[in-house]
């Protein structure tokens, strides 16, 4: 989501939906400052599940997550998607 990019209504309220019923959120490379999609993961917190945070700084949602993992997606995700 881009500064003042507006989301269209229906996949916002999906997206809370789906964030609802998730047992985890995986939030990569945001700011988290920019609403109302940095919003998100906190649905999945509230009902109880596991925010992890890639990132290569702290967030706002950095307080919240089980798990931080500081550094860049193109380093990090890899070895979280290696099944090895």
């Amino acid at each position: 989501v881009w500064f003042g990019e507006p989301l269209p209504t229906t996949a916002l309220e999906r997206a809370f939906r789906e964030a609802k019923r998730a047992s985890a959120c995986l939030v990569v490379g945001t700011s988290a400052l920019v609403h109302p999609a940095a919003s998100v993961p906190l649905a999945t917190v509230e009902e109880g599940g596991t925010l992890v945070e890639v990132n290569p700084e702290k967030t706002p949602l950095s307080r919240l997550a089980s798990l931080s993992l500081r550094g860049g997606a193109g380093r990090i995700l890899p070895d979280l998607l290696d099944p090895a």
